[in-house]
């Protein structure tokens, strides 16, 4: 009871036994909501078909043996809905028979909103590698091109896909070098 995630034990049917008083007090849902129900028949999955199919899987899974652990969409009674990382396993008695098996939901919905975040500062970023007017590399330790923009590209002539893993001085000498011979040209004219 004493945990910060949200935690049950179901029994060989995949019926709740126990839920700890974290997942109660957190969603709002009683005890007599929970218990002797199905794990995916409860509030915090039944709102959608897709998730408590889930749900479902990840307790017969655990009921086999297995361990499973997934992000999902929990319920809480009032209709709003958290993010969560599942884990469902097995329960052995001490002779090592299944007796049942354990759920433990972790809140992730801090963690994705950060990635959410980042997802917009990437494509923020990425927009303004690919329409800034400057020629921009990205290069690994070694010197190698990783990374290009189309302005650099269409500046040395060099389609992105033969620059990329090129080292960034062989193309700095060639990019001299076309402009030495487009001044030697130019002066013979």
């Amino acid at each position: 009871n004493s945990m910060v995630n949200y935690a049950g034990i179901f029994d060989k049917e995949g019926r709740f036994v126990f839920i700890n008083e974290t997942a109660l007090k957190d969603s709002q849902f009683t005890k007599d909501e929970a218990i002797g129900k199905f794990v995916w028949e409860t509030g915090w999955f039944e709102p959608e078909e897709e998730i408590s199919v889930t749900i479902r899987e990840a307790v017969l899974l655990a009921l086999e043996g297995k361990h499973t652990q997934f992000e999902t969409k929990l319920y809480h009674k009032d209709g709003t809905t958290s993010y969560a990382l599942i884990n469902t396993g097995p329960l052995f008695d001490n002779k090592g028979n299944i007796i049942g098996g354990v759920l433990e939901a972790k809140l992730i919905d801090d963690l994705k909103a950060t990635e959410e975040n980042l997802r917009y500062e990437t494509m923020k970023l990425r927009t303004m590698f690919s329409v800034l007017e400057e020629g921009i590399a990205f290069v690994d330790k070694k010197n190698k091109i990783i990374e290009a923009n189309e302005f650099l590209c269409n500046f040395f002539g060099i389609p992105q896909s033969k620059l990329i893993g090129k080292d960034i001085e062989e193309i700095y000498l060639l990019s001299k070098m076309k402009a030495l011979i487009r001044e030697t040209i130019f002066k013979f004219r």
